[in-house]
């Protein structure tokens, strides 16, 4: 065979090879960026669910607290000469003076959230939205067509697999995020349902006393009834505080992560355990 025919032979003989070597490498690399790919997208649909839920229970659990002012509201109008409550300020923790108007307010959103949703754990939006945390996140990732050609297959696998490690960065950042609301959204739930735990036995004890015993007369209180009905009122303007919290605080710039409010929730936090922890909430009537 002429020397010529044989190079040239040799030489598409090579081509086909590194060819076959580039397919195979991104092929390979198309792989290992499809399991890269699912990967992120499961760890981002996990989280995503688990701090969606953990929102929803808060949700819940704020709008049934909103949703019992209209009681409360509704007993302390009936009750006849009464004092004018002042704000609680002691120690650093000042809590709000009664508003009736604005309390009577917040109970009929709250009535509608929760009538809406029905028996769903208060849904996804509605959950977050009642605590400011919306979550409007989407993973994606769409894989060009394959080329059949080596060189081109090779650059487009590599191309993509820069892809996956961008969403990758953008996955861990957004898990994180999450993680961290996740956590401080469950921490400030534990804080809420130790204040309820004060509060509806409070509350029971008050609007028993005011609808079903018919006791409307101040001046006919005992010293632990109208000590009942003063700690109602505090545990009612502390639970409304801490309902105006706003979880997620939004970012400045367009196309940043939103933060975890965290300066907010502890200070809230802070002034709830330090206000159970100084004043006596045992109940005598």
């Amino acid at each position: 065979m002429p020397l010529p025919l044989i190079l040239g032979a040799v030489a598409a003989i090579t081509g086909v090879t590194h060819g076959a070597v580039k397919i195979k490498e991104a092929m390979d690399t198309r792989e290992l960026a499809d399991r890269r790919d699912r990967h992120n997208t499961e760890r981002f649909a996990r989280q995503k669910e688990m701090t969606t839920r953990t929102l929803a229970a808060l949700g819940k659990t704020k709008a049934e607290a909103e949703s019992s002012f209209w009681a409360y509201s509704d007993a302390m109008e009936k009750i006849h000469s009464r004092p004018e409550f002042k704000p609680y300020q002691q120690d650093g923790v000042e809590i709000p003076n009664y508003d009736g108007e604005e309390l009577k307010e917040v109970s009929i959103g709250a009535d509608a959230l929760l009538g809406s949703l029905g028996g769903v754990v208060l849904g996804t939006a509605g959950g977050i939205a009642a605590f400011g945390a919306v979550i409007a996140l989407g993973a994606g990732f769409l894989v060009g067509d394959i080329i059949f050609t080596g060189l081109r297959l090779s650059k487009e696998a590599d191309a993509e697999w820069e892809q996956v490690i961008r969403e990758r960065e953008w996955v861990n950042q957004v898990c994180d995020y999450l993680e961290s609301l996740d956590a401080a959204a469950r921490a400030y739930h534990q804080t809420f349902n130790s204040v309820l735990e004060i509060y509806w036995p409070h509350l029971e004890a008050m609007v028993h006393m005011v609808n079903d015993q018919h006791k409307t007369d101040w001046k006919k209180f005992t010293l632990q009834e109208k000590l009942c009905v003063e700690n109602t009122t505090l545990l009612v303007g502390l639970l409304y505080s801490m309902c105006k919290v706003q979880l997620v605080e939004k970012a400045y710039v367009q196309g940043e992560m939103d933060m975890v409010n965290q300066v907010e929730i502890d200070l809230a936090t802070k002034n709830a355990e330090q206000f159970l922890a100084t004043r006596d909430f045992t109940l005598k009537v």
